[in-house]
C-alpha cells in the first residue's frame, strides 16, 4: 500500500522495546475516508431541513440605520430571517485569561449598529432551499450611512483617522511592549549591528472543505450542532453567550473536518450561533455551508505583517540582542488574531540563545476582513525576517550560516531571557541532518550561476502552558477509558482531530501504557454530550495535552488489571508485565492470562464497570516568571525544534524560481507514529512553500479580488517540490513517551530557507513575501542587469 516504512536501524530498534508507539500504524479512519464513506458537516441532513443564507455588508464601514426584513419573510419558502435582535450583546474575540486585557473580545455574532468590513454578517434567512434563500437575501432592505474607511495600518493610526470601533479611539486594537535583558546595554557590546525590514501578506486557510454546519434546536430547549470546528467545547460556550441558553442544554459534534489550520477555530463566533438563531426561530433543523467566495470573504486570514528587526551580534557571531517592531494589518475584529501580537515576540525567544530582547508590537484596526490565528500562529512572521538576517549577519562577519545557528542554539536546561524553559532539544541534529540531506557541502556556494541551497531554523510550542478560554480550568484535556469483558477498550476524548490524526495518537499511546493491541482501542471523540472536555486542536497542543491525559487513564486502568491478574496468576503484581493484550510474568510469557480475562475477574471482584479517567494539566514552571503583558511567561509545557534546507535554480530572463528540493528535519520529541509525522512534514512544508512563492489574498479598498481557488494561486501536487522527511528524536519527559509537537512547527522555516537559496543563487535578496518572478526580475535589475 504505497509507500513502505522500513524504519531499519533507529525504528527498528524499538520493536522490542514497544509494542504500538514508534509504528507507522494505518489510521482508523483513513478507509472511510479514502473510499468517500467519511461523513463531513456538510454530508449531514435532517427530516424537515432548512438551508441558512447570510446576508453580507457591501460596504467597508458604514452605520446602519435600518434592516426591513418584511418582503423576505413573505417570499415564499422562506421560514425564518434572523438579525442582530435575535442575539445577546456579549461580545467575543480573542480569550478569557485574566491575563490579557478584558478588552480583546470586540465582536458581536451579527453587525449591530455598524458594519466594519466588506463581507460582516448582517441578517440571515432559513428557507426550503438554497434557491429560495438566496431570492430572500435580495428583498432584504438596509439603509447604510457610508462612513470613511481605511484599509492599511499606517492610514489607520493616523491622528484624525476614521475611528474604527469607539473604544479605541487611534485604531489601536492591542500593543504589546517590553524590554528585556536590557537592549540598550547589549548593542553597546556589539560588534556588527544589522538594520532592516521585511514584509509578509494575507494567506488564506484554503481548506478543502468549506466551513460548514448544521443546527437542531429542539421544542423541549436543547440545540445539538454538528459542525466543522477545532473547540467543540468552546464552541458550546460561545453558543450560550450569543444565544442567551445554559450549556448543558447544548451539544456540539465534530464530525470529519477537512481541514482546519486555525481557521475552524476562531470563526465558530457567527457561524454556528446563526444556524442556531435560524433553527430556534422555526424548531427545525438549519444547515449553513459557506461557498468559497465566503470563505476567501467572510472568514479570517493569517495576518499581513511590516516588521522592523534590528540584530546585535559580536563579530565571532554570538547574538547579543533583538529589537523588533511589528505593525499587523489585524482588519475589523480580533478574533484569535489579538494573541499574533503576542507571539511575534515571544516566539523570538528561540531557538537561539538572545540576551537580551526589545519588542513593539502593535496590531491596527482597519476596515479589511479580519485576521486571526494561522498554522505556526505568530510565528511565520518573525522567523521570515529572524532567518534571513541572521545569514547576511553569517555573510558580513565571514562565518558559516550554519555554525551561528549551531553556536547560538538553544539546549536542554537553558531557560530563555523571555521566561522559556528548554527541557529538550534537536536544535543541532535538525540544522546538521537537513543540510547532509540536500548535500550542503558539495553545493553551498559552490553551486553554477542561478542555482542556489540555503536553510532556515524554527522552534514552536507544545500547546499552550494556560487556557485562552476558560478562567481558571479544572484540567485542560481529559480522557476516559472504559473495558469491556471481551478485551475491547472504549477511548473518549474532546480532542478534534482535524485531519493530523490525534486520535490514532492517543489510542497508540492508550495501548502502549495498557499493553494491549492497538486494534484493542475504539475511540470515540469531539462531541461534548459524550466525551470529557479537551479544550481542542489549537497551539500544537493535542500530542502533549491529550497524549498525557491517555497515558495516565491507561496507566491507572492497568494498575487495576494487574492486581486482579495477580491474584489469577498467585504471582507478585510487581512481577508482572503487560504486552499486545496479555498480562503475564515477567521472562515467562507462557505464565499469564488475556486482558478479557482479567477485566472479567476485575468485573466479577468489584461489581462495576472498569471505569478510568486521565487529566492533563501542563505545569507552570517554577523557573520561569510568568506575566504576559511583560513578555516573560513560560508558554508551554515543552518546544519543538526544526531546520529546512532548500534547493532553487532561478531563470535570470523570467525571474522564475523554481525550488528542485526541500529537505526537512523536525524535532518531535518521540514520533508516536512516524508515518504520520512524516505527513505532517510534507503538509507543512506544502503549505508554507505556497506562502513563500505563491499565495497572496489581493484587496483593493476592502474588497478581496481573487475569492477564489482559479485566482488565488497556491501549490497543487504538480508545483510541489519533492519532500524529504527527517524526524529527529530528543525524548522530552514532559511529553508522553518522550513525544512533542509535529504540527505547527514544522511548516515554519520553509520561506526563509527559500529566501537564502535565492540569495545564494543570484545575490539578490526579496524582503516581501510572496517571492514572485517581477520581484526577482526588478531585483536583478537592480544589482545591475539579469545574469
Amino acid at each position: 500500500m504505497g509507500k513502505e516504512y522500513d524504519y531499519t536501524t533507529e525504528y527498528n530498534e524499538r520493536k522490542s522495546e514497544y509494542a504500538v508507539i514508534g509504528k507507522p500504524l494505518i489510521r482508523p479512519d483513513a478507509w472511510e475516508k479514502v473510499t468517500g464513506r467519511g461523513k463531513f458537516a456538510h454530508d449531514f441532513t435532517l427530516p424537515g431541513m432548512l438551508f441558512g443564507k447570510t446576508l453580507n455588508s457591501p460596504h467597508a464601514h458604514a452605520r446602519i440605520l435600518n434592516i426591513d426584513t418584511s418582503r423576505a419573510e413573505r417570499h415564499p419558502g422562506v421560514k425564518a430571517v434572523v438579525t442582530s435582535k435575535d442575539f445577546t450583546d456579549k461580545l467575543q474575540g480573542t480569550l478569557r485569561a485574566g491575563w490579557f486585557p478584558p478588552f480583546l473580545k470586540d465582536q458581536l455574532c451579527m453587525a449591530k449598529e455598524k458594519v466594519r468590513f466588506i463581507g460582516e454578517h448582517v441578517a440571515a434567512v432559513a428557507a426550503i432551499d438554497e434557491a429560495t434563500a438566496e431570492e430572500a437575501l435580495d428583498l432584504i432592505d438596509v439603509e447604510y450611512e457610508i462612513l470613511p474607511a481605511v484599509f492599511t495600518p499606517e492610514e489607520a493610526l493616523k491622528e484624525g483617522a476614521p475611528v474604527i470601533h469607539d473604544w479605541a479611539p487611534d485604531n489601536v486594537a492591542v500593543r504589546a511592549e517590553w524590554d528585556l535583558g536590557d537592549f540598550d546595554e547589549k548593542i553597546k557590546q556589539a560588534d556588527f549591528v544589522l538594520e532592516d525590514a521585511y514584509d509578509t501578506q494575507y494567506v488564506v486557510h484554503a481548506s478543502l472543505e468549506p466551513r460548514s454546519c448544521l443546527a437542531n434546536f429542539s421544542p423541549s430547549g436543547e440545540l445539538v450542532v454538528w459542525a466543522s470546528a477545532q473547540q467543540p467545547f468552546y464552541n458550546k460556550t460561545i453558543l450560550s453567550e450569543t444565544l442567551g441558553i445554559p450549556e448543558g442544554k447544548i451539544r456540539v459534534i465534530k464530525p470529519f473536518v477537512g481541514g482546519g489550520f486555525g481557521g475552524k477555530a476562531d470563526d465558530s463566533t457567527y457561524m454556528f450561533p446563526i444556524a442556531a438563531a435560524l433553527s430556534r426561530k422555526v424548531l427545525k433543523p438549519v444547515k449553513i455551508t459557506f461557498t468559497r467566495e465566503e470563505e476567501f470573504t467572510c472568514a479570517t486570514r493569517r495576518v499581513q505583517s511590516h516588521v522592523d528587526m534590528k540584530i546585535a551580534v559580536k563579530k565571532d557571531g554570538t547574538l547579543l540582542g533583538v529589537d523588533s517592531t511589528f505593525l499587523d494589518n489585524g482588519g475589523a475584529y480580533l478574533s484569535y488574531g489579538g494573541i499574533t501580537t503576542f507571539l511575534h515576540g515571544g516566539l523570538q525567544g528561540g531557538p537561539y540563545k538572545i540576551p537580551s530582547m526589545r519588542f513593539l508590537g502593535i496590531r491596527a484596526y482597519t476596515n479589511r476582513p479580519t485576521s486571526g490565528g494561522q498554522r505556526g500562529h505568530g510565528a511565520i512572521q518573525c522567523r521570515w525576517p529572524w532567518e534571513c538576517m541572521l545569514d547576511t549577519i553569517a555573510e558580513k562577519l565571514d562565518i558559516d550560516p550554519l555554525e551561528i545557528r549551531r553556536k547560538n542554539g538553544l539546549q536542554k536546561g537553558d531557560v530563555t531571557v523571555n521566561s522559556l524553559v528548554i527541557r529538550s532539544s534537536g536544535h543541532v541534529e535538525c540544522i546538521d541532518r537537513s543540510t547532509e540531506a540536500i548535500g550542503w557541502d558539495k553545493k553551498w556556494k559552490k553551486l553554477p550561476l542561478n542555482k542556489g541551497v540555503g536553510m532556515g531554523s524554527n522552534f514552536f510550542c507544545s500547546g499552550a502552558g494556560f487556557s485562552f478560554f476558560f478562567d481558571n480550568p479544572p484540567t485542560h484535556s481529559a480522557v476516559t477509558l472504559e473495558a469491556y469483558e471481551d478485551g475491547g477498550i472504549i477511548l473518549r476524548s474532546g480532542v478534534a482531530c482535524i485531519g493530523q490524526g490525534c486520535e490514532t495518537v492517543l489510542a497508540q499511546i492508550a495501548a502502549e501504557e495498557l499493553g494491549v493491541n492497538f486494534s484493542d482501542i475504539s475511540v470515540i471523540a469531539g462531541d461534548t454530550s459524550s466525551t470529557p472536555v479537551d479544550f481542542g486542536s489549537y497551539s500544537s497542543r493535542v500530542t502533549t495535552f491529550g497524549g498525557n491525559a491517555s497515558k495516565s487513564a491507561a496507566s491507572q486502568m492497568k494498575e487495576k488489571l494487574l492486581e486482579v491478574a495477580a491474584d489469577e496468576l498467585e504471582a507478585n503484581k510487581n512481577d508482572l508485565t503487560a504486552r499486545e493484550g496479555k498480562i503475564f510474568v515477567k521472562g515467562n510469557p507462557e505464565k499469564g492470562i488475556t486482558f478479557a480475562k482479567a477485566i472479567k475477574a476485575y468485573f466479577n471482584r468489584h461489581k462495576e464497570l472498569l471505569i478510568t479517567h486521565g487529566f492533563y494539566t501542563p505545569p507552570m514552571d517554577a523557573k520561569a516568571e510568568n506575566d504576559v503583558l511583560s513578555g516573560k511567561v513560560n508558554l508551554s509545557p515543552t518546544w519543538s525544534f526544526g531546520a529546512h534546507a532548500a534547493e532553487v535554480e532561478v531563470d535570470p530572463e523570467t525571474g522564475q524560481l523554481k525550488v528542485q528540493n526541500i529537505t526537512a528535519a523536525h524535532d518531535c520529541g518521540f514520533a508516536i507514529n512516524p508515518m504520520m509525522c512524516e505527513g505532517q512534514l510534507e503538509g507543512s512544508v506544502q503549505m508554507t512553500f505556497g506562502q513563500a512563492l505563491l499565495e497572496n489574498q489581493v484587496m483593493l479598498k476592502g474588497k478581496v479580488l481573487n475569492p477564489n481557488f482559479l485566482d488565488y494561486r497556491f501549490p497543487t501536487a504538480l508545483d510541489t517540490p519533492p519532500i524529504k522527511s527527517i524526524l529527529v528524536e530528543s525524548m522530552d519527559d514532559a511529553g508522553p513517551f518522550g513525544a512533542k509537537e509535529a504540527s505547527e512547527g514544522t511548516n515554519i522555516p520553509t520561506p526563509p530557507a527559500i529566501g537564502n537559496a535565492l540569495y545564494y543563487a543570484t545575490g539578490v535578496r526579496i524582503k516581501e513575501l510572496p517571492i514572485t518572478p517581477d520581484k526577482i526580475l526588478e531585483a536583478l535589475e537592480k544589482k545591475g542587469g539579469k545574469q
